[in-house]
């Protein structure tokens, strides 16, 4: 398991103390990767309206999901710290409400 903090930083097997801290300092306009690899990850980006998109992909483009509603950074937290902590395996997450993302017809998939 690994944090990409914005291709600046990688944290390899991240505490949930480093989890929380790089998350809270996350700057506007970049992003945060926590990733098991093979396409298996959740990931943040800090939006300039100060809001947060929230995303997790279980495997490929056909199964990648969106928060339902902004989180807030604490829900953000709580989800990478949830991630770290989930067996690849088990079904993850229940919280917050998920919906598949979906893609425009051109789209090509995994590249």
């Amino acid at each position: 398991m690994h944090l990409n903090l914005n291709d600046d930083q990688t944290i390899e097997g991240p505490s949930e103390t480093q989890i929380r801290e790089s998350l809270a300092t996350l700057e506007v306009d970049a992003f945060a990767i926590l990733s098991r690899g093979d396409e298996q990850y959740v990931q943040v980006y800090h939006n300039e309206d100060g809001s947060f998109q929230l995303e997790y992909r279980a495997g490929s483009y056909d199964q990648h999901f969106a928060a339902a509603q902004p989180p807030a950074i604490e829900d953000v937290q709580d989800a990478f710290v949830a991630y770290a902590a989930a067996d690849a395996r088990d079904p993850w997450p229940a919280s917050p409400s998920w919906e598949k993302m979906e893609f425009d017809a051109d789209f090509e998939g995994d590249v």
